[in-house]
């Protein structure tokens, strides 16, 4: 599992400039091929931070700023960057000389139109930046002025990978398009070539990418594409990835089965690369429908049996561990144990006491998940001790893209089942945002997150844990337990492929 000690960031408000690096020379080559578990909804960044996107569209797109091994936020497209006293205004001074795929400099316009479009179709980004501005003021030089301080602006920036850059004329061309841009034109060591669906994504090699010169650091520094090109190719059934890196016709298979692990770690010939998956999760359809019911909520947390849906969606105890904090105990800015008593009680008994006092009398509860394999046990499981509980159960399951879409309205599902990633931060957990899924809406716990933001990175810190345990006593959501996952791949023929938060493509070689 990760064994590294990672050290969380606060505020960053000092200038900080990285220095441009010229045109890698190297001698680059080969295809890589890579197994990949789902296809996914849309390669437009800005609309989504689901992982299928981000972590193909990061080869081919970029942002202002990013994050480095210690998850801290450091300029990248921007060469530095400057705070003002009151963190209510940011000045972006832009490197020079960055070329887009299409062949024009990027330019303080180019990131003006991005980020303003950033606003407009990004849930989180609109929440966040409501009332801020982003003004061009020099060919290199953006301003972000908000009309209040956030504790957690920068890293909004560099998380997830959604503020990306595009050209000017993409971002006008995509208009109120409801498909989003129909360009997928970035700064980054990848170009994007073709997406066939059901079948692959082709991306390759950018000869005219500008990298940074600095250590390689998380998804910061040195990013150098050292294969022509690269083929995501989608391919849903685990075991069909995993003989497919044993055949020789994918170099790299992601996100295997645990159940496979054994046998590909002792296996001389593969590389495996272990990561945090996130935490897995059901979160709660609060708008409508029985859960809108806080003891009905309470029910379903009180007698779950966590330790039994991990083991049975997870089989080796490598790849989960019971843990009530919304955080990983690496994040030790973060890291709390408020509330814990609310998690992990395995109480049948209480449990159907509280559906009783509810008054439920045997609604139809639809338990929503994407089919991907340990998300549908995980629903498995808990359809089935839920309806030990006394409860009609129905599990609806559909491609990723699908369930993507289905769980934005309220009507289709009281309880959505997946992993969360990992959150630098907790203030931007997607269920303290009342106006998207889940539509969380107590004032109290809301409250407590609008302070976390508005105050001072010690100021949030001193107020995190008060607010977790007012988050379990809300329920939201109910958190299972964490989460780790494996890809594996040829250590014969691919060198230098590693996971941070997700999967690096660059700085990758392939040898036939």
């Amino acid at each position: 599992m990760i064994t590294k000690s990672r050290k969380f960031f606060g505020v960053f408000i000092t200038a900080t400039t990285l220095t441009m690096g010229s045109v890698a020379a190297y001698a680059a080559g080969g295809t890589l091929n890579v197994g990949y578990d789902s296809q996914p909804a849309t390669l437009d960044a800005q609309s989504t931070t689901v992982l299928f996107t981000r972590e193909i569209s990061r080869t081919f797109y970029e942002t202002l700023v990013t994050l480095n091994e210690e998850y801290q936020p450091v300029p990248h497209l921007a060469e530095s960057i400057n705070a003002s006293d009151d963190r209510k205004t940011y000045t972006f001074n832009l490197r020079q000389g960055v070329m887009f795929h299409n062949g024009e400099e990027m330019k303080s316009e180019d990131v003006v139109a991005s980020m303003n479009r950033w606003m407009e179709v990004n849930s989180g980004a609109r929440r966040f930046f409501d009332g801020s501005t982003f003004e061009q003021t020099g060919d290199y030089t953006v301003v972000l002025t908000m009309p209040e301080a956030k504790v957690d602006t920068l890293h909004v920036l560099a998380s997830w990978n959604s503020a990306v850059i595009m050209p000017k004329e993409v971002v006008d061309g995509a208009g109120a398009d409801e498909n989003g841009v129909k360009e997928f034109i970035g700064t980054g060591p990848f170009k994007f070539v073709e997406w066939r669906q059901d079948q692959y994504v082709h991306v390759e090699r950018n000869d005219n990418y500008q990298s940074l010169n600095s250590a390689s650091s998380g998804f910061s520094g040195q990013m150098d594409a050292m294969v022509d090109e690269i083929y995501f190719r989608f391919v849903p059934d685990t075991a069909t990835r995993a003989a497919g890196l044993q055949s020789g016709q994918y170099d790299i298979a992601m996100r295997l089965s645990s159940d496979d692990f054994p046998r590909f770690d002792s296996n001389p010939n593969i590389g495996v690369a272990t990561s945090y998956n996130g935490f897995l999760m059901m979160n709660y359809n609060n708008k409508e429908g029985v859960f809108a019911d806080l003891k009905m909520r309470q029910a379903v947390n009180t007698g779950i049996n966590p330790t039994e849906i991990l083991q049975g969606a997870y089989a080796n105890e490598e790849f989960y561990e019971l843990n009530a904090s919304y955080n990983i105990k690496d994040q030790t800015d973060w890291y709390t144990t408020s509330g814990d008593e609310f998690y992990n009680q395995n109480d049948p008994e209480k449990a159907k006491a509280l559906l009783a006092e509810a008054g439920y009398d045997g609604e139809e509860v639809i338990l929503l998940v994407a089919n991907i394999s340990d998300w549908h046990t995980a629903a498995i499981i808990i359809q089935a001790q839920l309806q030990n509980l006394g409860m009609n159960v129905k599990i609806e399951a559909y491609d990723f893209p699908t369930y993507g879409q289905r769980r934005l309205d309220s009507a289709n599902y009281d309880i959505a089942i997946q992993p969360f990633s990992l959150n630098p931060i907790p203030t931007q957990w997607i269920f303290f945002n009342p106006q998207t899924w889940g539509w969380t809406d107590d004032a109290e716990l809301l409250d407590m997150v609008s302070q976390m933001q508005n105050g001072s990175i010690e100021e949030a810190k001193a107020l995190w844990p008060a607010a977790h345990r007012r988050s379990w006593e809300y329920l939201p959501i109910t958190k299972i337990g964490d989460t780790f996952t494996y890809s594996a791949y040829n250590s014969q023929k691919v060198q230098g492929f590693t996971t941070f938060d997700q999967s690096i493509f660059w700085n990758v070689s392939v040898s036939e």
